[in-house]
Parts: structure tokens; sequence; C-alpha cells
């Protein structure tokens, strides 16, 4: 049995890591090509652009890993029927799901190894990605926010800045004004820049003028190299737009988005939806898997072809699948949950049916 199973996997295993190759490939000049004009517009020097599909390179890795899995399973197992291999195997009384188990084991390794390769790989240098590209192509920088002006302690502190940085946790020549119960006007604090300290978890401002107004005297004026205060606690996410992408985002930070946009009344159903989708996807390598070795199994005649024509075909409909799920989550007609875990669970138990009648 050993013998068999390290038969399958070195017919499978070479032709996984050649197409894993092409379609990365082809995923970087897909994203070349899509911003070839502007590269040659703006003179983006070769050595850049080069960086930036450097930076690219995790992300088409795990775009290309379940296309590469479910192509080089069905080219595999499509070449043992071709060559009377799986009727020797059948034969001796080896059943298909225990001939094809290291397969799908596989296929559920590097789903749990995608689920931390995304998060701290793909995530951080497809941040990074956008950023340089968004500086050399001048399209607006990804996670800030300009024209900031929020509210906190009841309306009582009134936050303004013409920008916030997310990744420094930064704000931009912010103002805030600090107003009594009353709703009058106490003072106002305006500088250059603030970060945020996460040990005290407060705001600490930069070159800060503070104007101190009281009833019928002149307005007192203050500088302090570094001012913070007790209030000025207002989290960071709580700058962040209304509705932000969180594929863009670790785990940690997706989170907090989430809670502080349930926090402030927000439902959210996007968010939570693409956050739960970062868990299923994680098991698309072992979908793929209990798709692929049914239907590579039924080819004979035309085999690559077929299978490429199978790999893309199913890659289309599952992502399409998955993608009204999420639609129909963000519109409210299901949950959150079972929009991101529907297309898992369907294809799933299709793979299922699909070994269960599969001829032995």
């Amino acid at each position: 049995m050993k013998i068999l199973q390290r038969f399958v996997l070195v017919t499978v295993i070479p032709t996984f890591f050649l197409s894993l190759i092409f379609f990365v490939l082809l995923l970087q000049l897909v994203d070349v090509f899509s911003e070839l004009n502007r590269y040659l517009s703006f003179e983006v020097p070769l050595g850049t652009v080069l960086y930036i599909q450097m930076l690219y390179l995790p992300k088409s890795i795990q775009f290309a890993l379940p296309i590469a899995l479910l192509f080089s399973y069905s080219y595999g197992m499509g070449i043992l029927h071709a060559q009377n291999e799986l009727i020797s195997v059948f034969s001796s009384g080896v059943s298909l799901t225990r001939f094809v188990l290291p397969l799908l084991l596989v296929g559920a390794l590097l789903g749990s190894m995608s689920f931390w390769f995304e998060d701290n790989l793909v995530i951080p240098t497809l941040r990074e990605k956008n950023a340089l590209s968004a500086q050399v192509l001048r399209y607006s920088v990804p996670g800030s926010t300009n024209e900031v002006i929020r509210f906190d302690d009841r309306g009582a502190l009134v936050y303004s800045a013409n920008r916030y940085v997310h990744a420094q946790r930064e704000l931009i020549q912010p103002q805030v004004l600090f107003r009594s119960s009353l709703g009058e006007l106490e003072y106002r604090l305006q500088a250059q820049k603030a970060q945020w300290n996460e040990s005290t978890l407060q705001w600490v401002f930069t070159d800060a003028w503070k104007y101190t107004f009281v009833h019928d005297e002149p307005v007192q004026t203050e500088f302090f190299r570094e001012f913070t205060h007790e209030r000025l606690r207002k989290p960071p996410r709580d700058f962040l737009p209304a509705r932000q992408n969180i594929d863009d985002m670790q785990l940690a930070e997706a989170r907090e988005l989430i809670e502080g946009m349930v926090s402030s009344g927000f439902l959210a159903r996007r968010e939570r939806t693409q956050y739960h989708e970062r868990f299923s996807f994680a098991l698309t390598p072992f979908i793929v898997g209990l798709l692929s070795v049914p239907l590579g199994g039924r080819f004979k005649k035309n085999i690559l072809l077929m299978s490429l024509l199978v790999s893309l075909g199913f890659s289309v409909v599952f992502f399409v699948f998955r993608m009204l799920g999420g639609l129909f989550a963000t519109l409210g007609y299901i949950s959150p949950q079972v929009g991101a875990w529907a297309g898992v669970v369907v294809f799933a138990i299709l793979g299922l049916i699909l070994i269960r009648t599969s001829k032995t």
C-alpha cells in the first residue's frame, strides 16, 4: 500500500510544481500588462517594476495554488487512467479513496499552510506593493483617510485632521476641540501630527498649540513639544473610513476594524463576510483535491487539454459561487457565516459524491 501511495505522489507532485510556476507567471503577466500603460507614461524604472512584481509574488502563489493543484491532480489521474494503471490498482482490492488519500492529505496540509502564509506573508507584501504602486503610478495612497472628522465623549471632543495613516497610527495636522457639557468651547488643540501610544492608549501630539477660551478674557496660548491628555483615547480604528477591504488586513486588524464598526452602529455585513472567507478559503486546496481526483480518472484522451479545461472551468465556477455567497451576505439575504462557507460546503459535498460514484 505504501508503494502505491508513493507512486501516486511521484506521478502528481512534479506536475503540480510545473503548473504552479505556469499559473504564477500568468498572473504576474496579467498584473504587469494591466498597468503597462501607466508604467510607460510615468517612466517607472525597470528595477521598481520588478520589485513591485516580486512583492506581488506571494499573492500570485496564493491565487495559483488551488488551480495548479486541481490541474495536476486531474492530469495525473488521467495519465494513470490512460495507461491502465488504475485498473491494476482497483483489481488489487485498493479503493479509490485509499489510493488517493495522500493527495487529499497534501491538499489539507497546503490549506493549513496557506492560512498562515496569507496572514504572515501575503498581506504584508501586498500592502507594501499597493503602497508602492500608488506612489509611482500616482494613485491615492491605500490605508489612509483624508479630511478626517470624528466625535468622541458624546460629542464633547471633536477630532479633525488632514489625513490619518493607519499603518503608522498617525494623524497629520490634527485639531481637537474640547467642549463643555453645555456645548461651549473650552479650548482647542492644534499640532503638526499626533501619534498613538500603545502603552498608555492615548494620542501624543507633537509641536502642539493649546488655545484656552475663558469668558470675557483674552485667549490663552500655550506651546508644547509633546502634549497628551487622559481624554484623548479615541482608538485608531475609529479614524479609518467606514468601509475597508478586509482582504488587505491581517486577522487581528480585521477583528479590530469589525469590532469598531459594530460598536459604532454599523452592521458590517461585508466586512464580517470577508473575515469568515479568510477561514473558508484555506480549505480550497482540499476541496479541489476532492473534485479533481474523480474527474481526472474519467479522461483517457486529450488528457492535457481536458485537465486544463476542467481546472479552469471549476475554478471559475467555484469563485463565482463564492462571490455570489459574499454578495447575498452583504445584501443581508443570508448571514455572513453562510455566505462565506456555502461554496466550500457545496463543492465538498459534490467532491464526495463524485468519489463515491466513481467506477473502481
